[in-house]
């Protein structure tokens, strides 16, 4: 049969719904990276795309169109199963969303609950989160076609989403301090954040924070540099001078900013003796504000060139 024959018979039994909305902006965050994807399928093929954290995504025909599949870089299978999305989930030929999650223990019901035999008891005991590759992935289908006889498989589809991964638990390199209780204000994954961004061993997060009336984190979540996503400061201790420096760990790049001289040099200067005595501090836009009661606050921010800077804001 000639490839326009094909097309033509392909054409004659596929039923079209409706582009669905735009997939959202694929990000990743502090934990997770991230990929976009898109494609089309038809018939009984496969397809596979290659992503960047050394595995593959695969969509598998089956009865009912394709199922996601994810292999490692080996051809090994990562477990990989579907997650309905909605309230109640939406299924079949109005769903406009293919949902699945992947990792060692997406099929371990002592994980996942859901996933228990009605009548069985659950596994109550402690799980720890397991090694290895896992995450989850959002197809939007944009544009799909059925088969005109029941129960009508689905045999054409264009989509696009987005996969998020990481490679597991990790723990913080904690050795530079004195003992765990220093670092008790910070979540590990924040630890992890600043070791990514490249926190010198010489400069430790610190435990100081302001004020504990003010019930304010030892850390601040920004979006400093106007991206759309939330960047990371905290104080940090400089265990060579004594000095206290502000560290600004931008999400986009994994880039590292120290500010805070050692001693007060102007008053456009952020210094240690400043950073030390603040008693609040707080976002403003794209801007952190730090402040001593009665003495004044202080504005960091990123100029036009880039660079951060801060500026007295007065009483």
């Amino acid at each position: 049969m000639s490839n326009r024959k094909a097309a033509l018979l392909v054409t004659s039994i596929l039923t079209f719904t409706a582009p669905a909305q735009a997939t959202p902006e694929c990000q990743g965050d502090w934990v997770n990276q991230s990929a976009s994807v898109e494609g089309v399928v038809f018939g009984n093929k496969n397809f596979e795309v290659e992503l960047p954290g050394d595995f593959a995504l695969n969509l598998l025909p089956d009865d009912k169109g394709w199922r996601a599949q994810v292999f490692d870089n080996e051809g090994q299978v990562i477990p990989t199963r579907s997650v309905a999305r909605g309230m109640p989930p939406v299924r079949g030929h109005n769903n406009p969303h293919m949902s699945f999650v992947f990792g060692p223990g997406v099929l371990d019901p002592a994980l996942n609950p859901e996933l228990l035999v009605p009548g069985r008891p659950p596994n109550v005991a402690a799980v720890e989160p397991s090694p290895g590759i896992q995450g989850n992935g959002q197809l939007m289908i944009v544009e799909q076609g059925f088969e005109p006889e029941p129960p009508s498989r689905r045999i054409f589809m264009k989509f696009e989403g987005c996969v998020q991964w990481n490679n597991g638990p990790r723990e913080p390199d904690t050795s530079s301090y004195s003992s765990p209780e220093a670092l008790t204000n910070f979540p590990s994954w924040v630890i992890l954040a600043f070791e990514d961004c490249g926190l010198p061993k010489t400069h430790l997060l610190s435990g100081r924070k302001p004020r504990a009336s003010y019930r304010q984190r030892a850390w601040l979540e920004p979006d400093i540099d106007g991206d759309g996503r939330s960047d990371l400061v905290a104080l940090v201790d400089d265990m060579k001078s004594g000095a206290s420096r502000l560290a600004i760990c931008q999400q986009d790049g994994k880039t590292l900013t120290l500010i805070g001289q050692a001693t007060k040099s102007g008053a456009q200067t952020l210094s240690s003796d400043f950073l030390i005595d603040a008693d609040w501090w707080s976002i403003d836009g794209r801007s952190i504000i730090l402040g001593i009661e009665g003495a004044g606050s202080q504005r960091v921010y990123r100029d036009a060139s880039g660079e951060f800077v801060s500026a007295w804001e007065g009483d």
